[in-house]
């Protein structure tokens, strides 16, 4: 008792198990017996890897968690703000975050790519999860994290859906709480690969994962996808076949922000792919003062309306509603004395995604939190409650609101909703 912590009989009602003391308990305990080398558990190897990962990187103790978080005075305000849970019944599926667990995965890639708040496992997004909403799945998207460092280079990218599968069955076990996190998987593979090494790709990540849903190249990055290319268009020919929806962030890092060329791309790329499942993340790019204020502005603004009003006619192209309150999109929420709060933060997103859900209707939008990467602006609570005042305020009715919140993610990433 003094070293695992209360039996579960002895914790508090209603209160999961800490992710700590349940994952000291897990790998003392209940998976003792399992040793990796000398025998496979029945459901995953991936799962009692996953234990025993998390048992030696995650620092365990409460100094070393304190320590191992940020001490923006700002992001413990924003992470702790209280706002009351709107709507707290409604179903949740949030279709897109990530985990970190290194401080700069990424450079073995030459794409900088980093969590603004340090670590952000399974313990961390359950304490964002566990704040109130009824959020019953999520979907993981690619970060470059636990690339490979063995085997053929086309293949190291399948590290990474090994990885979130584990997490996946720590979600399953109910430790962390009731949200089945990571039940849909959004991986990556090599975009410039051909036809037969992506059709490899594709098989090693469902061999590695049964909860592998996407791909998304280059961290969504568009500016460096050849969507015209022979080549690359084969190697998407095989994400149709095999039924793989295609996930891309809308212009973002390259400077000035092409909207008319980047949007074009895709939908160019989605009228010759009718077939294909594209879903667009972010609300088509770097949404926000940054790259609508100032010079140009009001053109590049302009550009990303019209390029929203051509992907909104097309049927197979979805839209993520997200991913727009980032440090760099440019509001600045970061830089607040005191956390910003729903009402506000509606009122400020709602030109970007009242215009989305009248092109694109409820039924191919899905909200997303982008978690880590918007939670220096706001918190996780108050993040879904803002989604839920423009849901209001965009008049959806009931059933919209559901597609919105969890039917179209479960639709589009063949996810199972609670009866």
């Amino acid at each position: 008792k003094r070293r695992y912590g209360p039996r579960p009989e002895q914790q508090e009602p209603g209160l999961p198990m800490s992710a700590a003391g349940a994952l000291r308990r897990a790998e003392a305990g209940r998976y003792r017996q399992t040793s990796l080398c000398a025998r496979r558990p029945r459901d995953c190897t991936v799962f009692g890897t996953a234990i025993s990962l998390c048992a030696l990187i995650a620092p365990l103790s409460a100094p070393a968690r304190a320590a191992r978080r940020p001490t923006s005075p700002h992001l413990a305000s924003a992470s702790k703000m209280a706002e009351p849970v709107i709507d707290p019944e409604l179903p949740i599926i949030d279709p897109h975050h990530h985990f970190f667990l290194t401080p700069s995965p990424a450079s073995i890639v030459g794409h900088e790519s980093h969590s603004p708040v340090g670590r952000y496992y399974a313990e961390e997004l359950a304490e964002d999860l566990n704040s109130g909403h009824n959020v019953v799945a999520t979907v993981f998207v690619q970060c470059y994290e636990m690339y490979r460092t063995d085997g053929p280079p086309h293949l190291k990218y399948v590290g990474e859906t090994e990885f979130v599968q584990g997490a996946a069955a720590i979600a399953n076990s109910g430790i962390l709480g009731p949200c089945k996190f990571c039940s849909g998987i959004v991986a990556t593979a090599d975009h410039e690969a051909d036809a037969a090494t992506m059709r490899e790709t594709i098989a090693a990540h469902r061999a590695a994962g049964r909860n592998f849903r996407g791909i998304r190249f280059l961290g969504g990055q568009s500016y460096r996808i050849p969507f015209a290319e022979p080549r690359f268009r084969e190697a998407f020919a095989v994400l149709v076949e095999e039924g793989i929806p295609f996930d891309v962030n809308g212009p973002e890092s390259s400077f000035p922000l092409d909207f008319g060329k980047t949007l074009g791309d895709i939908a160019d790329l989605a009228e010759a792919f009718p077939n294909a499942t594209i879903i667009v993340n972010h609300c088509g790019g770097l949404i926000g003062p940054k790259a609508f204020g100032g010079d140009g502005g009001a053109a590049a603004l302009q550009a990303w309306k019209d390029g929203i009003v051509r992907l909104g006619k097309l049927p197979n192209v979805y839209m993520k509603l997200g991913g727009i309150t980032m440090t760099r999109n440019g509001f600045d929420l970061e830089k607040r004395a005191t956390p910003v709060g729903s009402s506000e933060l509606a009122e400020l997103l709602l030109p970007y995604m009242g215009h989305i859900l009248d092109c694109f209707g409820a039924y191919r939008c899905m909200f997303e939190s982008n978690f880590p990467m918007d939670k220096p602006c706001v918190s996780y609570a108050t993040l879904w409650n803002t989604f839920k005042r423009i849901a209001d305020k965009k008049g959806l009715s009931d059933v919209e609101k559901k597609a919105v919140f969890a039917g179209t993610a479960a639709k589009v990433y063949r996810l199972a909703l609670p009866s």
